[in-house]
């Protein structure tokens, strides 16, 4: 059966991950924030990953989606420190004109490799301008409940947020936020890459 994109090239591109802190960058577990999830992502955000990310968010290549999931959930499954949980996906923002949503591509891409369910249970609030659109400080501004847990079944203990990029982490924790009103917790954020340049406080 052909595939949009080679295995063992996605494989490749993603070296071992070091879970860090969402906020500041440093190896998990931060001190200065350590009630904090870890990030795991993939790779930064930079040449082929960035391109390929492009590709699947912008140029409607919805059939990369799964295959990249794939590869996070290969590389995730190889580190002793990644927890169990259930995969949530960050939702598309309201308004938005792509068909698909590439985080929950990603995230059924991964659940299929670590056999676990995916549960789309998140929704925004209100209308905002796509992150992608907006300055790092106004990133920080999003509002704290933003983001909220839809009506759902089942406990929400211990879940992994998945969003395709984590530039300055906010989406995440504000995901991670509404997880907790709806009295959940979060163990670990993914995301295929993370922005060099999304925390200035950080090492990356």
């Amino acid at each position: 059966m052909a595939v949009p994109v080679c295995p063992a090239c996605l494989d490749a591109l993603l070296p071992p991950p070091t879970p860090v802190c969402p906020r500041c960058g440093v190896p998990a577990p931060c001190p200065a924030h350590p009630d904090l999830p870890p990030l795991f992502f993939g790779t930064l955000h930079d040449g082929m990953p960035r391109r390929l990310l492009l590709d699947l968010k912008y140029r409607g290549q919805a059939s990369l989606g799964i295959p990249m999931g794939h590869a996070l959930g290969r590389l995730v499954a190889a580190c002793p420190s990644f927890p169990e949980g259930d995969l949530i996906p960050v939702p598309l923002h309201r308004g938005s004109p792509r068909s698909f949503n590439q985080a929950k591509l990603l995230a059924e891409g991964m659940a299929s490799v670590l056999s676990r369910p995916v549960r789309d249970v998140l929704e925004w609030q209100r209308s905002l301008p796509p992150q992608a659109e907006r300055s790092a400080a106004d990133r920080r501004s999003l509002p704290e409940e933003a983001l909220a847990v839809r009506r759902c079944s089942g406990p929400l203990r211990g879940v992994i947020l998945v969003d395709d990029v984590c530039t300055t982490g906010t989406t995440f924790l504000r995901a991670a936020g509404a997880v907790m009103r709806a009295g959940g917790a979060v163990s670990a954020l993914v995301s295929w890459s993370r922005s060099r340049g999304g925390n200035p406080h950080g090492p990356l």
